[in-house]
């Protein structure tokens, strides 16, 4: 979930591996046309799969944050990319 104030946005969620591969999720903060965060979160599998919560608040610029852009990817377990898997974008209403 992506919630925006005025000065920051808290985003939590869940990132979910399957059971031999990694997962990580790429979270890109704009403030209108500036980029004021990037934060990771990633899931291995290790055999059985498995999932990792995350709850962070990211500063931005005045006026708050305009967009997050969530980017899915296949890495292998010390993060080198391997695949893209999936992308949104959540706007401030």
């Amino acid at each position: 979930m992506v919630t925006f104030y005025q000065r920051s946005v808290n985003i939590t969620g869940t990132v979910k591996s399957n059971t031999t591969g990694c997962v990580r999720a790429e979270f890109k903060v704009y403030s209108g046309v500036h980029l004021t965060d990037t934060q990771y979160r990633t899931a291995c599998g290790r055999g059985t799969g498995s999932s990792k919560g995350f709850n962070f608040t990211s500063p931005t610029l005045r006026g708050g944050a305009s967009t997050v852009v969530v980017t899915l990817d296949a890495v292998t377990a010390n993060g080198r990319y391997l695949e893209y898997i999936d992308d949104a974008t959540a706007y401030n209403p």
